[in-house]
């Protein structure tokens, strides 16, 4: 009888699964440490991509669901930093020492694609505002 208790006890006891969750490992297979320029911007409806010409963005991690952007136009460094919901669906970003241009990437964002060579953004609270990166070749 013991065996059947002990057999039972052993048998009941779950690993701990330490893995990431597919889609926190997609993102970082396709956004972390990666060249990104912005292939389209729109406010409103208005195209403003062209403030953002020149600009070179990288993302890199910090803990599972933040880290820090740089972006860089060869001339100038401007930080930032990210943070993900904990499902991956939005990404707050946020620049405090970059030009006016920048404010409006300075918003919650919810991913709505993610492939190897892109990710495509729309602002949480307004699907009027579009931002989409590209990875440089």
């Amino acid at each position: 009888m013991l065996f059947f208790v002990v057999l039972f006890w052993i048998s009941s006891c779950s690993k701990k699964d330490d893995t990431m969750p597919a889609i926190e490992t997609n993102f970082d297979a396709a956004v972390l440490n990666k060249d990104f320029y912005i292939g389209s911007a729109s406010n409103d409806g208005t195209d403003i991509t062209a403030q953002f010409n020149g600009y070179v963005f990288k993302y890199s991690k910090s803990n599972s669901v933040a880290g820090y952007v740089i972006a860089n136009n060869n001339l100038l460094n401007f930080n930032g930093t990210w943070t993900t919901s904990a499902d991956f669906s939005t990404i707050t970003l946020a620049f405090s020492n970059a030009p006016d241009d920048f404010n409006f990437m300075n918003n919650t964002w919810k991913i709505s694609a993610v492939s190897n060579t892109s990710f495509h953004l729309t602002a949480a609270n307004d699907d009027n505002k579009i931002l989409n990166f590209i990875q440089t070749q």
